[in-house]
């Protein structure tokens, strides 16, 4: 999955939607009980879930070529509202082979035009199940 996310205290996502010229693919905003302990901030993305890329940068830049024909009324968004965060996360699923994780120097270059930051999180899920707790315990009681 990788989405590119304005993150802001009560965001318009409908003005977002309507600056930017674009759809969001998805949205969050917090349920009250989260509000009123602090966590307050909703998120408006843009991006791809469940396709395959060769490397994280391939699809980063993916999402970027999206975008590029917006990045004006990104950084006009970003401009008129410094409480919005831009951001672009990146979630790797390993399902069979690794994919190469770089950034290249364009891909940085251009995420900084568009005002952002970004944040991976790689998660590795395996083709078969993992055994039980039970019989790892048996496996590390034997060793």
């Amino acid at each position: 999955t990788v989405k590119f996310c304005l993150s802001g205290k009560d965001l318009d996502f409908a003005l977002i939607n309507s600056v930017l010229g674009l759809s969001a693919t998805g949205t969050w905003s917090p349920k009250p009980e989260l509000s009123a302990r602090g966590l307050d901030k909703s998120d408006w993305y843009f991006g791809v879930t469940k396709k395959a890329f060769e490397s994280t940068n391939d699809a980063v830049q993916h999402v970027i070529d999206s975008l590029w024909g917006h990045r004006k009324e990104i950084k006009k968004l970003l401009s008129l509202n410094k409480h919005i965060e831009a951001s672009m996360i990146v979630n790797v699923t390993i399902n069979v082979k690794r994919p190469v994780y770089e950034f290249e120097l364009d891909t940085i270059n251009r995420l900084a035009e568009l005002g952002s930051i970004i944040s991976c999180l790689i998660s590795f899920r395996p083709q078969k199940a993992w055994p039980p707790l039970d019989c790892l315990r048996c496996a590390a009681a034997a060793n």
